[in-house]
């Protein structure tokens, strides 16, 4: 009888001594749950429709988004995002290096509160970014972008055909004014709706149709994302349009493809054409115009990357506001040294 539990002991020793030690649990989950944590440098370079040089220069970001919650089961959520940048279109500043001034200015774009009366159904209010389904940047709203008002955003796809219904309405403006506490007036207007639905067909596809209505102009938008590998060339296509049917009446659409080489190396391209009027609110590496793109990312490690990405505008009856664009970019995912620390 000691014998046996002498060896039962031991071999218990032994298996906890082969057990590999328990991944850091989080601390602060219960409250607070982090979703981005990221510090970028980039150089910077852009000449306009005439030559000339509007930007070479160096540039740094500091992006932090997330959540505080109320309850354990997140039915109600107070969501934020801090970001460099200067305007709607913009989440960099200078540092000084290469032209204009440096500057570290962060701003509070999007706080809004968020409800779950019901599983599958979300009601937001406040600032808060642009729902684009499967449209892009390049087509739609830029990443950085920000409307303030309610959103009901529904994804029972159990219930209904599609798999996300959303509808917006709310103030599109003050572009040059990020901080949300600048902006809390604009609750009481609105000039901005949109009614969403997007679609998952089977493993390989995914759809997404829109009306948007801002400041007077009405605008259709349409996107597909393919699954593609058997192409070899490109592993995904993606292919949207939009349509503006007044104010100034005019189309656009973008084709990208996508290659991942290696396990971190993803190259892509495609080629772009937005009209001289839609306005400096999509994608400040394209804004309006014609062009042709190219683009990579390479994975360092799980917490370092880079990114290249460049366009240039071709074949445009009008000087557009960058003709060459170039992006040299390292980032760092702090999120992840986080995670791995246990503290998220």
């Amino acid at each position: 009888m000691l014998l046996a539990l002498a060896m039962t002991a031991q071999a218990q020793e032994h298996s906890a001594g082969s057990t590999a030690p328990p991944e850091p649990t989080c601390k602060t989950c219960r409250w607070l749950d982090l979703e981005t944590a990221r510090i970028s440098t980039r150089f910077l370079f852009i000449d306009d429709g005439h030559g000339e040089t509007v930007a070479k220069q160096n540039q740094h970001q500091e992006v932090i988004e997330g959540k505080f919650k109320f309850d354990r089961s997140e039915k109600f959520t107070l969501n934020f995002g801090i970001s460099s940048g200067e305007n709607f279109a913009a989440e960099w500043n200078n540092t000084g290096w290469g032209g204009d001034h440096g500057s570290a200015n962060l701003y509070l774009k999007r706080l809004y509160l968020a409800a779950m009366p019901v599983k599958g159904v979300e009601v937001q209010y406040g600032s808060f970014g642009f729902l684009k389904g499967e449209s892009t940047a390049i087509t739609s709203y830029a990443d950085d972008g920000y409307v303030i008002g309610e959103r009901i955003v529904i994804e029972r796809p159990e219930k209904l055909f599609f798999d996300q219904v959303a509808v917006t309405y709310g103030y599109f403006g003050d572009y040059s004014t990020p901080n949300i506490n600048k902006r809390y007036h604009r609750l009481k207007r609105s000039n901005y709706h949109q009614f969403l639905v997007g679609k998952k067909v089977g493993q390989r596809a995914a759809v997404s149709v829109d009306y948007t209505f801002q400041e007077g102009a009405e605008t259709m938008r349409e996107a597909v994302n393919l699954q593609v590998k058997e192409l070899r060339v490109i592993d995904t296509l993606r292919v949207e349009n939009y349509q503006r049917v007044d104010v100034d009446p005019a189309s656009g659409f973008a084709v990208t493809g996508a290659k991942h080489l290696s396990k971190r190396l993803t190259v892509g391209g495609g080629f772009a054409q937005v009209d001289r009027h839609f306005g400096l609110y999509n994608s400040d590496a394209f804004f309006e115009g014609r062009r042709v793109f190219v683009s990579s990312t390479i994975e360092l490690t799980p917490e370092f990357s880079i990114s290249v990405h460049c366009n240039r505008a071709i074949a445009n009856n009008f000087a557009v506001s960058n003709r060459n664009v170039v992006h040299l970019g390292f980032h760092y995912d702090l999120l992840k040294t986080l995670k791995r620390s246990g503290i998220f």
